[in-house]
Protein backbone atom coordinates (compact mmCIF):
# COMPACT_ATOMS: atom_id res chain seq x y z
CA UNK A 1 0.00 0.00 0.00
CA UNK A 2 1.37 3.80 -1.10
CA UNK A 3 0.56 6.24 1.11
CA UNK A 4 -0.09 10.67 0.63
CA UNK A 5 1.20 12.10 3.80
CA UNK A 6 1.02 16.01 5.16
CA UNK A 7 2.89 17.21 8.16
CA UNK A 8 0.43 20.40 9.76
CA UNK A 9 2.21 22.15 12.26
CA UNK A 10 1.13 25.64 13.66
CA UNK A 11 1.67 27.22 17.00
CA UNK A 12 -0.41 29.12 19.96
CA UNK A 13 -0.27 32.42 19.44
CA UNK A 14 2.20 33.37 21.99
CA UNK A 15 4.89 30.68 20.52
CA UNK A 16 6.89 30.62 17.72
CA UNK A 17 8.31 27.59 15.68
CA UNK A 18 11.40 27.20 18.23
CA UNK A 19 8.54 26.92 21.22
CA UNK A 20 6.45 25.03 19.76
CA UNK A 21 5.58 22.59 22.56
CA UNK A 22 4.20 19.97 19.92
CA UNK A 23 6.61 17.27 18.26
CA UNK A 24 6.03 15.10 15.14
CA UNK A 25 8.07 12.39 13.65
CA UNK A 26 7.63 9.51 10.72
CA UNK A 27 9.66 7.25 9.14
CA UNK A 28 7.63 6.15 5.97
CA UNK A 29 9.81 3.63 4.82
CA UNK A 30 9.31 1.82 7.67
CA UNK A 31 5.56 2.35 8.77
CA UNK A 32 6.51 5.02 11.88
CA UNK A 33 4.21 7.79 12.83
CA UNK A 34 4.24 9.73 16.03
CA UNK A 35 2.94 12.73 17.71
CA UNK A 36 3.64 14.15 21.13
CA UNK A 37 2.43 17.06 22.87
CA UNK A 38 4.77 18.21 25.67
CA UNK A 39 2.98 19.79 28.74
CA UNK A 40 3.50 23.97 28.70
CA UNK A 41 3.20 24.05 32.75
CA UNK A 42 6.35 21.82 32.64
CA UNK A 43 10.22 22.52 31.80
CA UNK A 44 11.35 21.84 29.06
CA UNK A 45 8.31 20.44 27.37
CA UNK A 46 9.32 21.07 23.54
CA UNK A 47 12.48 18.49 24.29
CA UNK A 48 10.73 16.00 25.72
CA UNK A 49 7.91 16.06 23.65
CA UNK A 50 10.78 15.67 20.53
CA UNK A 51 12.49 12.85 22.37
CA UNK A 52 9.51 10.81 22.40
CA UNK A 53 8.49 11.48 19.02
CA UNK A 54 11.81 10.91 17.49
CA UNK A 55 12.92 7.90 19.76
CA UNK A 56 9.87 5.97 18.43
CA UNK A 57 10.83 6.34 14.59
CA UNK A 58 14.19 5.22 15.79
CA UNK A 59 13.31 2.56 18.35
CA UNK A 60 10.02 1.94 18.46
CA UNK A 61 8.02 1.09 21.04
CA UNK A 62 6.23 -2.34 19.92
CA UNK A 63 3.69 -3.11 22.74
CA UNK A 64 1.84 -1.49 26.24
CA UNK A 65 3.39 -3.86 28.21
CA UNK A 66 3.98 -2.26 31.47
CA UNK A 67 7.80 -3.19 32.07
CA UNK A 68 8.64 -2.83 28.14
CA UNK A 69 7.01 0.91 28.52
CA UNK A 70 9.73 1.42 31.04
CA UNK A 71 12.37 -0.18 29.37
CA UNK A 72 11.01 1.73 26.03
CA UNK A 73 11.25 5.19 28.51
CA UNK A 74 14.59 4.40 29.88
CA UNK A 75 15.97 5.18 26.60
CA UNK A 76 14.20 7.86 26.28
CA UNK A 77 15.59 9.21 29.62
CA UNK A 78 18.98 8.59 28.24
CA UNK A 79 18.33 10.60 25.13
CA UNK A 80 16.59 13.56 26.75
CA UNK A 81 19.61 13.78 29.38
CA UNK A 82 21.36 15.29 26.41
CA UNK A 83 19.27 18.25 25.82
CA UNK A 84 19.82 19.36 29.38
CA UNK A 85 22.17 20.54 31.69
CA UNK A 86 22.43 18.86 34.94
CA UNK A 87 20.05 19.28 37.64
CA UNK A 88 22.40 21.14 40.02
CA UNK A 89 23.21 23.77 37.43
CA UNK A 90 20.26 25.07 37.38
CA UNK A 91 18.98 28.12 39.19
CA UNK A 92 17.45 26.82 42.44
CA UNK A 93 13.65 27.25 41.54
CA UNK A 94 14.24 25.81 38.38
CA UNK A 95 15.80 23.10 40.19
CA UNK A 96 12.89 22.61 42.25
CA UNK A 97 10.05 22.72 40.38
CA UNK A 98 12.60 20.57 37.50
CA UNK A 99 12.89 17.75 41.15
CA UNK A 100 9.16 17.78 41.48
CA UNK A 101 7.59 17.48 37.92
CA UNK A 102 10.16 17.39 35.26
CA UNK A 103 8.85 17.73 31.85
CA UNK A 104 5.71 15.69 30.71
CA UNK A 105 4.31 15.00 27.62
CA UNK A 106 1.47 12.81 25.58
CA UNK A 107 1.97 10.63 22.73
CA UNK A 108 0.38 8.82 19.84
CA UNK A 109 2.26 6.37 17.70
CA UNK A 110 1.08 4.76 14.90
CA UNK A 111 3.38 0.97 13.68
CA UNK A 112 2.12 -0.52 10.50
CA UNK A 113 2.91 -3.80 10.67
CA UNK A 114 1.78 -5.32 7.35
CA UNK A 115 1.00 -2.97 4.10
CA UNK A 116 -0.03 -5.26 1.08
CA UNK A 117 -1.62 -4.21 -2.14
CA UNK A 118 -4.94 -4.07 -0.41
CA UNK A 119 -4.66 -3.21 3.01
CA UNK A 120 -2.69 -1.92 5.79
CA UNK A 121 -2.88 -3.42 8.90
CA UNK A 122 -1.34 -1.43 12.06
CA UNK A 123 -0.47 -0.93 15.60
CA UNK A 124 -1.87 1.93 17.33
CA UNK A 125 -0.23 3.05 20.69
CA UNK A 126 -1.46 6.01 22.86
CA UNK A 127 -1.17 7.86 26.84
CA UNK A 128 -3.01 11.14 27.44
CA UNK A 129 -4.92 13.41 24.46
CA UNK A 130 -3.14 13.55 21.48
CA UNK A 131 -5.19 10.96 19.33
CA UNK A 132 -5.55 9.04 16.34
CA UNK A 133 -8.60 10.01 14.29
CA UNK A 134 -9.44 7.57 10.57
CA UNK A 135 -12.37 7.69 8.10
CA UNK A 136 -13.40 5.16 5.55
CA UNK A 137 -13.36 6.08 2.55
CA UNK A 138 -16.87 6.64 1.14
CA UNK A 139 -17.73 7.18 4.76
CA UNK A 140 -18.79 10.02 7.25
CA UNK A 141 -17.91 8.69 10.56
CA UNK A 142 -14.98 9.59 12.17
CA UNK A 143 -13.54 7.00 14.90
CA UNK A 144 -10.83 7.78 17.47
CA UNK A 145 -8.27 6.37 19.80
CA UNK A 146 -7.66 6.50 22.51
CA UNK A 147 -10.54 9.22 23.84
CA UNK A 148 -14.11 8.82 21.74
CA UNK A 149 -16.01 11.66 22.72
CA UNK A 150 -15.13 15.65 22.90
CA UNK A 151 -16.58 15.85 26.73
CA UNK A 152 -13.17 13.34 27.53
CA UNK A 153 -10.79 16.06 26.47
CA UNK A 154 -11.91 18.14 29.84
CA UNK A 155 -9.94 15.98 31.97
CA UNK A 156 -6.37 16.37 32.97
CA UNK A 157 -4.42 14.23 30.37
CA UNK A 158 -2.24 11.43 31.82
CA UNK A 159 1.65 12.10 30.31
CA UNK A 160 4.81 10.48 30.38
CA UNK A 161 7.54 12.02 32.71
CA UNK A 162 10.81 12.79 32.04
CA UNK A 163 12.37 11.70 35.19
CA UNK A 164 12.28 8.02 36.30
CA UNK A 165 11.33 8.67 39.76
CA UNK A 166 8.48 10.00 38.76
CA UNK A 167 7.45 6.71 36.79
CA UNK A 168 5.08 4.27 38.07
CA UNK A 169 4.08 1.10 36.09
CA UNK A 170 0.82 0.52 37.15
CA UNK A 171 -0.32 4.37 36.83
CA UNK A 172 1.02 5.62 33.38
CA UNK A 173 -1.01 2.84 31.74
CA UNK A 174 -0.87 3.52 27.44
CA UNK A 175 -3.57 2.05 25.32
CA UNK A 176 -3.49 0.25 22.50
CA UNK A 177 -5.52 -0.53 19.27
CA UNK A 178 -5.11 -2.50 16.03
CA UNK A 179 -6.31 -0.92 12.82
CA UNK A 180 -6.81 -2.00 8.99
CA UNK A 181 -7.10 0.65 6.75
CA UNK A 182 -7.76 -0.55 2.89
CA UNK A 183 -7.52 2.21 -0.13
CA UNK A 184 -8.81 5.45 0.34
CA UNK A 185 -8.80 5.34 4.00
CA UNK A 186 -7.78 8.54 5.95
CA UNK A 187 -5.68 8.51 8.98
CA UNK A 188 -5.25 11.58 11.12
CA UNK A 189 -2.44 11.81 14.53
CA UNK A 190 -3.37 14.64 16.11
CA UNK A 191 -2.31 16.84 19.66
CA UNK A 192 -5.62 17.34 21.37
CA UNK A 193 -6.54 20.75 20.22
CA UNK A 194 -7.11 19.70 17.05
CA UNK A 195 -8.23 15.84 18.13
CA UNK A 196 -11.08 18.03 20.13
CA UNK A 197 -12.27 20.61 17.10
CA UNK A 198 -12.54 17.67 14.51
CA UNK A 199 -14.85 15.55 17.22
CA UNK A 200 -16.60 18.58 18.43
CA UNK A 201 -18.11 19.33 14.67
CA UNK A 202 -15.54 22.70 15.44
CA UNK A 203 -18.03 25.12 17.02
CA UNK A 204 -21.37 22.92 16.85
CA UNK A 205 -22.15 23.90 13.32
CA UNK A 206 -20.08 21.18 11.65
CA UNK A 207 -19.81 17.45 11.84
CA UNK A 208 -16.97 15.70 12.85
CA UNK A 209 -16.83 13.91 8.99
CA UNK A 210 -16.73 17.81 7.74
CA UNK A 211 -14.34 19.00 10.38
CA UNK A 212 -11.90 16.18 8.98
CA UNK A 213 -12.60 16.54 5.26
CA UNK A 214 -10.77 19.90 5.87
CA UNK A 215 -8.48 18.94 7.59
CA UNK A 216 -7.25 16.20 5.45
CA UNK A 217 -7.49 19.07 2.50
CA UNK A 218 -4.88 21.03 4.16
CA UNK A 219 -1.48 21.21 2.80
CA UNK A 220 1.51 22.92 4.79
CA UNK A 221 1.33 26.56 3.10
CA UNK A 222 -2.14 26.70 3.65
CA UNK A 223 -1.89 25.15 7.62
CA UNK A 224 -1.30 28.37 8.94
CA UNK A 225 -4.32 30.90 7.63
CA UNK A 226 -6.62 28.01 7.91
CA UNK A 227 -5.85 27.46 12.02
CA UNK A 228 -5.97 31.13 12.14
CA UNK A 229 -9.32 31.06 10.72
CA UNK A 230 -10.65 28.14 12.56
CA UNK A 231 -9.93 29.95 15.86
CA UNK A 232 -11.53 33.50 14.20
CA UNK A 233 -14.97 31.35 13.52
CA UNK A 234 -14.87 28.07 14.11
CA UNK A 235 -14.24 27.53 18.01
CA UNK A 236 -10.73 26.06 17.35
CA UNK A 237 -8.67 26.90 20.82
CA UNK A 238 -5.57 28.59 20.76
CA UNK A 239 -3.38 25.92 21.52
CA UNK A 240 -0.06 24.34 19.34
CA UNK A 241 -2.21 22.13 16.83
CA UNK A 242 -0.23 19.20 15.17
CA UNK A 243 -1.12 16.54 12.66
CA UNK A 244 0.63 13.71 10.24
CA UNK A 245 -2.08 13.04 7.64
CA UNK A 246 -1.92 9.87 5.95
CA UNK A 247 -4.20 8.71 3.09
CA UNK A 248 -3.89 5.32 1.68
CA UNK A 249 -3.52 4.62 -1.90
CA UNK A 250 -3.31 1.86 -4.37
CA UNK A 251 -0.70 3.12 -6.61
CA UNK A 252 2.52 5.34 -6.13
CA UNK A 253 2.17 9.36 -7.58
CA UNK A 254 4.25 12.37 -6.70
CA UNK A 255 2.20 12.43 -3.79
CA UNK A 256 1.89 8.81 -2.59
CA UNK A 257 5.18 7.24 -0.85
CA UNK A 258 5.04 3.28 -0.50
CA UNK A 259 4.43 2.11 3.18
CA UNK A 260 7.12 0.00 4.82
CA UNK A 261 6.24 -2.14 7.75
CA UNK A 262 7.93 -2.52 11.38
CA UNK A 263 7.46 -6.09 13.13
CA UNK A 264 10.16 -6.14 15.58
CA UNK A 265 13.27 -4.71 16.86
CA UNK A 266 16.53 -3.80 15.41
CA UNK A 267 18.96 -6.73 15.72
CA UNK A 268 22.17 -4.67 17.20
CA UNK A 269 19.24 -3.33 19.82
CA UNK A 270 18.09 -6.86 20.87
CA UNK A 271 21.64 -7.88 20.97
CA UNK A 272 22.48 -4.82 23.25
CA UNK A 273 19.14 -5.88 25.45
CA UNK A 274 20.15 -9.61 25.69
CA UNK A 275 23.71 -8.71 26.81
CA UNK A 276 22.23 -6.15 29.39
CA UNK A 277 19.76 -9.03 30.81
CA UNK A 278 22.81 -11.51 31.27
CA UNK A 279 24.60 -8.58 33.37
CA UNK A 280 22.05 -8.05 35.35
CA UNK A 281 20.92 -11.77 35.84
CA UNK A 282 24.67 -12.21 36.54
CA UNK A 283 24.95 -9.69 39.46
CA UNK A 284 21.60 -10.73 40.87
CA UNK A 285 19.59 -7.43 40.16
CA UNK A 286 15.98 -8.78 39.57
CA UNK A 287 14.70 -5.10 39.25
CA UNK A 288 16.82 -4.51 36.17
CA UNK A 289 16.19 -8.20 35.22
CA UNK A 290 12.20 -7.28 34.96
CA UNK A 291 12.79 -4.05 33.13
CA UNK A 292 15.07 -5.45 30.27
CA UNK A 293 12.96 -8.57 29.97
CA UNK A 294 9.89 -6.38 29.29
CA UNK A 295 7.01 -8.55 27.82
CA UNK A 296 9.61 -10.89 26.34
CA UNK A 297 9.43 -10.02 22.50
CA UNK A 298 12.87 -9.64 22.31
CA UNK A 299 13.82 -12.87 23.97
CA UNK A 300 12.27 -15.67 21.40
CA UNK A 301 15.68 -17.61 21.99
CA UNK A 302 16.40 -19.37 25.05
CA UNK A 303 17.97 -17.25 27.99
CA UNK A 304 20.16 -19.83 29.28
CA UNK A 305 18.28 -21.29 32.20
CA UNK A 306 15.96 -18.28 32.61
CA UNK A 307 12.43 -20.09 33.50
CA UNK A 308 8.91 -18.29 33.59
CA UNK A 309 9.09 -18.53 37.35
CA UNK A 310 12.59 -16.29 37.43
CA UNK A 311 10.74 -13.60 35.31
CA UNK A 312 7.90 -13.36 37.54
CA UNK A 313 9.84 -13.21 40.50
CA UNK A 314 11.63 -10.75 39.17
CA UNK A 315 8.82 -8.86 37.94
CA UNK A 316 7.53 -8.99 41.39
CA UNK A 317 10.90 -7.63 43.32
CA UNK A 318 11.08 -4.93 41.00
CA UNK A 319 7.19 -4.08 42.11
CA UNK A 320 7.42 -4.17 45.67
CA UNK A 321 10.93 -1.97 45.01
CA UNK A 322 9.26 0.69 43.53
CA UNK A 323 5.90 0.27 45.45
CA UNK A 324 8.00 0.90 48.39
CA UNK A 325 9.82 3.45 47.14
CA UNK A 326 6.41 5.76 45.98
CA UNK A 327 5.20 5.49 49.32
CA UNK A 328 8.40 6.18 51.46
CA UNK A 329 9.35 9.43 49.78
CA UNK A 330 6.34 11.26 51.13
CA UNK A 331 7.54 10.24 54.04
CA UNK A 332 11.52 11.37 54.75
CA UNK A 333 10.71 14.81 55.89
CA UNK A 334 8.48 13.98 58.92
CA UNK A 335 9.18 13.88 62.06
CA UNK A 336 7.87 10.13 62.54
CA UNK A 337 9.77 8.92 59.33
CA UNK A 338 11.77 6.58 61.19
CA UNK A 339 8.23 4.69 62.50
CA UNK A 340 5.96 5.02 59.01
CA UNK A 341 9.26 3.83 57.36
CA UNK A 342 9.43 0.57 60.12
CA UNK A 343 5.57 0.01 58.94
CA UNK A 344 6.24 -0.26 55.27
CA UNK A 345 9.64 -2.21 55.50
CA UNK A 346 7.60 -4.61 57.54
CA UNK A 347 5.39 -5.47 54.07
CA UNK A 348 8.20 -5.70 51.78
CA UNK A 349 10.95 -6.76 53.74
CA UNK A 350 10.07 -11.03 53.03
CA UNK A 351 10.94 -9.89 49.02
CA UNK A 352 13.66 -7.39 49.20
CA UNK A 353 15.36 -8.10 52.45
CA UNK A 354 18.47 -9.60 50.63
CA UNK A 355 17.69 -8.30 46.95
CA UNK A 356 21.00 -6.20 46.02
CA UNK A 357 18.84 -3.95 43.94
CA UNK A 358 17.24 -2.86 47.19
CA UNK A 359 20.08 -2.14 48.81
CA UNK A 360 20.39 1.53 48.60
CA UNK A 361 16.92 1.33 49.64
CA UNK A 362 17.89 -0.38 53.03
CA UNK A 363 21.02 2.11 53.56
CA UNK A 364 18.61 4.84 53.73
CA UNK A 365 16.33 2.83 56.18
CA UNK A 366 18.81 2.06 58.38
CA UNK A 367 20.00 5.67 58.12
CA UNK A 368 16.95 6.79 59.35
CA UNK A 369 16.86 4.32 62.36
CA UNK A 370 14.84 1.98 61.39
CA UNK A 371 15.91 -1.08 63.23
CA UNK A 372 16.60 -4.87 62.08
CA UNK A 373 17.66 -3.51 58.26
CA UNK A 374 20.41 -5.21 56.58
CA UNK A 375 22.52 -3.24 54.04
CA UNK A 376 24.24 -6.14 52.88
CA UNK A 377 26.40 -3.79 50.85
CA UNK A 378 29.81 -2.31 51.24
CA UNK A 379 30.03 1.04 53.50
CA UNK A 380 30.07 4.58 52.85
CA UNK A 381 28.25 5.04 49.56
CA UNK A 382 25.96 7.72 49.58
CA UNK A 383 22.54 8.15 50.27
CA UNK A 384 19.52 8.10 47.53
CA UNK A 385 18.38 11.90 47.25
CA UNK A 386 14.20 12.50 48.12
CA UNK A 387 13.20 12.39 44.61
CA UNK A 388 14.93 10.15 42.70
CA UNK A 389 14.88 6.57 42.22
CA UNK A 390 17.00 3.83 43.31
CA UNK A 391 18.09 1.18 41.18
Amino acid sequence: MFAEISILEYWKSEHERETNEDACALDAGRGLFAVADGAGTTLFAREWALTLAELFVTYPLLSAHPFEVEWWLDLAWTRYARYLLPAEQLPPALRYKWLREGSQATLATLRVVESGPERVVAKALAIGDSCLLWRRAGSELVESFPLRSPAEFAKPPLCLPSRAALFRRSFHRLQEQELTLGADDCLMLATDALARWVLAGGDGSLTPGQCFSLVARQTPASWESFVADCRADQGLADDDCTALVLTCRRAASARACLLGATQSYQGDLVQQRQRKFAEARRTGDRRRMAVLYGDGGAFQQPLGLTTDEEIAQARRVAEALDELLWQLRPLLNRADAAWQAARLWESYAPLLAAEPCAASLRRTLSALGVRGVEAGDEPGQALPIQGERTE
